[in-house]
C-alpha cells in the first residue's frame, strides 16, 4: 500500500477544486561505461549493485517511496520522500560510491511530482520527477558531472546543490583508498582514538591521515550541502 505521506491530496481553490500532487523525488543512478568492462567484471559489478540496492531499501525505509530498482542491468530508479531526502541523499551517494569503488557511478536528482499512482516498483511510475532526474542523469553523461546532478529544484537551489556536489566528489576521488577507510570511521561517528584502535595505528597517524585528507572541511561541506538540500526542498515544496 502506497505511504500516506505520498498520495495525492486536494487543494481548494478559487472556482473548481483542484487536485494538486505532492512534490517528490527520483533518483536515477548508472555505472560509467560499464559496456567497457569484462564480461565477468560486469557481471560481478551488477550482483554488487543489486545486493547493495536491496540492503539500501532496508536501511532507507520509510524514507522511500518506491523501492531502488535495477532498471536496465547497470541503472536504477527510486523515489524518495521530501521529508528526508536532506540526509538521505548524501549518504546514498556515499554508500553506493564507496560499495562499488572499482567503477564510477553518476546520479541525476529530479524533483517533480508523479503524475501515476504510487508503486513500490519505480518502473511503473512517471511524472515531472523523474524526467527532471532523467534530464540530469543525462547532463552528467554529457558534461561528465560526477557526485550528483540535481535539477527542478528552481534555479539557484540547482545551482547551490550542484556545485556542492562536485567539490565534495572532487575532494573525495582524490582519497587514497587508506584515506577512504579512515574517512568512513569517522563519518560513521567514530573517536579518532576508536579509528586508530581499529585500524592498527597511532592517534597521531590517525590525527595526521585525516588532516592530509581534509576531513574537517569535507565534513562541514557535505553539513552545508544537507542543509542546502533541506532548504530547497522547504521552499520549493511549500504551500
Amino acid at each position: 500500500m502506497p505511504n500516506p505521506e505520498f498520495a495525492m491530496v486536494p487543494r481548494k481553490e478559487s472556482g473548481p477544486t483542484k487536485v494538486m500532487k505532492r512534490r517528490t523525488i527520483a533518483c536515477i543512478g548508472d555505472i560509467v561505461a560499464s559496456r567497457r568492462l569484462k564480461p565477468e567484471v560486469r557481471r560481478r559489478v551488477q550482483r554488487t549493485l543489486t545486493e547493495k540496492l536491496k540492503e539500501e531499501n532496508l536501511v532507507l525505509g520509510a524514507a522511500l517511496a518506491a523501492d531502488l530498482t535495477v532498471t536496465l542491468g547497470d541503472e536504477f530508479e527510486g523515489v524518495i520522500g521530501v521529508a528526508f531526502a536532506g540526509d538521505a541523499i548524501p549518504d546514498l551517494i556515499w554508500r553506493l560510491e564507496d560499495a562499488l569503488a572499482a567503477v564510477t557511478m553518476r546520479f541525476g536528482v529530479g524533483l517533480g511530482s508523479i503524475d501515476t499512482e504510487f508503486s513500490r516498483d519505480p518502473r511503473m511510475m512517471d511524472g515531472s520527477a523523474f524526467h527532471n532526474a532523467r534530464a540530469a542523469i543525462e547532463v552528467a553523461a554529457s558534461k561528465r558531472r560526477l557526485g550528483g546532478v540535481f535539477q527542478g529544484f528552481g534555479d539557484a537551489h540547482d545551482a547551490v546543490l550542484n556545485g556542492l556536489a562536485r567539490v565534495l566528489y572532487l575532494q573525495r576521488s582524490r582519497w587514497s583508498p587508506r584515506q577512504r577507510q579512515l574517512v568512513n570511521l569517522l563519518r560513521s561517528g567514530k573517536r579518532q582514538n576508536e579509528a586508530a584502535e581499529i585500524l592498527g595505528l597511532t592517534k597521531q597517524a590517525v590525527s595526521a591521515s585525516a588532516r592530509a585528507a581534509g576531513w574537517q572541511a569535507y565534513l562541514e561541506g557535505e553539513t552545508a550541502w544537507r542543509i542546502a538540500l533541506a532548504t530547497a526542498l522547504s521552499v520549493t515544496t511549500r504551500g
